[in-house]
């Protein structure tokens, strides 16, 4: 008679019984601790029973189906707080929140779905009474901007659609104004750089690396001729920025290809606005990416949009006791090795007198830390000329830019 079939006084059948017996069997073990030189098998089977636990999907030959990346997770049918757990101590925090990003970014159905495993992901990671942005600081006019940026860059820059589009943008009562900056693929040009920097091959990861390499002395130089003899500039990261050193993040580079598709301009814009940090102020620069990427409405900023507002608004960083700006659209390797558990950032050293660029751990958290962010929610502010792909729906997304 089959196990299934064969049911006993208790209502078990014989496997059950056995299984079971098992299972009281390696307790005693472990709880006398026979077993405390084996933690490779302890190991093995908390992850077993863990599986079991939660009801674990398995084939029809009884192999055990593990899901190998957050995606897999999201798409049974009923998967677990468990298994999204065992999947985050298998691999790097950074890889994890990659994979978040790829999964859930600007998705909204899959950011409902994904949020109740990831509301306790490193929430105790903010600081208490961290520092703010100057008060009363916004980001100055647009058609302001484009002049300053054009006296940095060079006089041809085009800026007609953009100047057409933002008279239609309204900024959100929250943020700090309507932010705007040259594109990558302006900045490329200018810099004669070869490649797609927005594609996420090794050519594309270089395209970028470089760029941001040739950009941050541009950002130093301008910051120094507006502050005179009164500042220095420091960038502690020069010689280590390549390909393998500093990378978009999968929002960070999906925020890009959204700016670079605005208009056929050398210029791109926030629609509803911008924040240089303060919605994120005091969190750990991972924390600030995991929020801003399961907002469905904000946008996580690089070191080029960063950079090039501190370029034409020095007056952003220019005290100790200004808020950090930590850029959470970029992952950086200090050792190159790919282990992207680095963040980079603007910061003011007070006693040096200098605006520096370099970077920190992405889970620390400091009082003037920040996040450099665009907020928006503005599907009445978007038109198909400004916006050359819709996201699932048919719907147009608001942003947060955020830092």
């Amino acid at each position: 008679m089959s196990a299934t079939k064969n049911r006993g006084v208790s209502g078990l059948n014989e496997l059950e019984i056995l299984v079971a017996a098992k299972a009281t069997q390696a307790a005693s073990l472990i709880l006398a601790g026979n077993r405390s030189d084996d933690q490779a098998s302890i190991k093995t089977l908390n992850d077993s029973l863990q599986w079991f636990l939660d009801r674990g999907p398995v084939t029809a030959q009884g192999e055990v189906l593990k899901p190998k990346t957050f995606a897999e997770i999201l798409a049974l049918p009923k998967s677990t707080q468990g298994q999204f757990n065992q999947l985050a101590s298998e691999i790097d925090w950074w890889d994890i929140l990659d994979q978040i990003e790829d999964t859930c970014f600007l998705q909204p159905e899959r950011i409902e779905r994904a949020r109740p495993f990831l509301n306790e992901l490193w929430k105790g990671e903010i600081a208490q009474s961290p520092y703010q942005p100057p008060k009363n600081w916004r980001y100055m006019p647009v058609a302001t901007a484009i002049e300053t940026y054009r006296n940095i860059f060079g006089s041809s820059l085009k800026a007609d659609a953009v100047m057409s589009a933002v008279r239609s943008a309204s900024s959100r009562s929250a943020s700090e104004g309507i932010a705007v900056w040259p594109k990558l693929s302006t900045l490329a040009k200018l810099f004669g750089v070869e490649g797609n920097p927005l594609e996420a091959t090794e050519e594309g990861r270089a395209a970028y690396a470089r760029i941001v390499e040739l950009f941050i002395p541009k950002v130093g130089k301008a910051y120094l001729k507006a502050h005179g003899k009164q500042f220095a500039f420091a960038n502690w990261r020069e010689g280590n920025l390549t390909g393998s050193h500093i990378i978009l993040t999968p929002a960070g580079r999906a925020t890009w290809q959204f700016f670079e598709s605005q208009t056929g301009d050398d210029f791109c814009f926030s629609p509803v606005g911008g924040m240089s940090g303060a919605s994120y102020a005091g969190f750990s620069q991972r924390l600030a990416r995991l929020r801003i990427g399961m907002s469905s409405d904000q946008l996580p900023q690089d070191c080029i949009m960063t950079g090039a507002t501190l370029a034409s608004q020095p007056d952003r960083l220019c005290k100790g006791k200004h808020l950090r700006i930590d850029c959470p659209g970029i992952a950086y390797s200090p050792d190159a090795g790919g282990g992207f558990w680095d963040c980079v950032r603007w910061g003011f050293d007070a006693g040096g007198r200098q605006l520096e660029f370099d970077s920190g751990y992405a889970a620390m958290r400091f009082r003037a830390l920040a996040r450099p962010s665009s907020s928006a929610r503005c599907v009445c502010l978007f038109t198909s000329q400004l916006w050359s792909s819709r996201r699932p729906g048919g719907r147009f997304p608001g942003f947060v830019l955020g830092l």
